[in-house]
């Protein structure tokens, strides 16, 4: 698998303790290990000041129209990566401004890594990183299969979800009770009905229309 040779610097160098033979070698590689951890927490810095840009708008006063268009200007950098970044500001760096709020003695995730976890719903990367699925041990092309793989899983959720919902509410559609109004239109035919049944057999048929619309009055108010 290919990966860029920044990605392989800017991982958890900082834990490793290098024993090569050759002494200058060894010298060597701890300088690339500490330019990889410089490079991972100027990565987080630049996050948070992107953050602090969008945050403050401070950019209006000299015609940019958000903080993309300022960084893209400026710097060249992408709107699209800018965006990541700036909400990895405002959501995931640590209070030390140089690592994430899922920084462990056992590592970090870069920045870069940390913005592929984010094509995930908040609490579901959240919950995904406590449970190990997504680790800062994992390439950035590991992370992107992964998510690919909950996004999958969760589409089918909601499909399976919805489909439920659907069918519980035709059924509840089909056993719901009448309208009111119609129940109350057979409560007051029974009533004319049983009524006049009574009446009929002890011969007093005549009063049975003034009982019957007594009652329903009754019924009404």
């Amino acid at each position: 698998m290919e990966v860029s040779i920044m990605e392989l610097a800017t991982r958890n160098t900082n834990n490793i303790t290098f024993t090569f033979a050759n002494k200058h070698l060894n010298s060597q590689t701890k300088k690339i290990a500490a330019i990889g951890q410089r490079t991972k927490e100027s990565q987080y810095q630049l996050a948070a000041i992107l953050a602090d840009i969008a945050a403050t708008e401070c950019y209006t006063e000299d015609g940019f129209e958000s903080v993309q268009d300022y960084a893209e200007k400026i710097f060249g950098f992408r709107k699209s990566a800018t965006y990541a970044y700036m909400k990895l500001g405002e959501n995931y760096v640590n209070d030390t401004g140089k690592g994430s709020i899922f920084a462990t003695e056992n590592g970090d995730f870069t920045a870069y890594a940390l913005t592929r976890c984010m094509a995930l719903p908040h609490e579901v990367m959240v919950q995904a990183i406590r449970d190990g699925i997504l680790s800062p041990d994992m390439s950035s092309r590991d992370i992107d299969k992964k998510v690919k793989e909950i996004k999958l899983t969760l589409k089918a959720t909601e499909s399976k979800d919805t489909d439920e919902s659907a069918e519980s509410k035709e059924t509840d559609e089909s056993a719901a009770p009448p309208e009111e109004e119609n129940e109350m239109e057979r409560v007051e035919q029974d009533l004319r009905v049983a009524v006049y049944r009574l009446f009929a057999l002890i011969g007093k048929v005549n009063t049975v229309m003034d009982i019957c619309t007594g009652i329903v009055n009754e019924l009404i108010v």
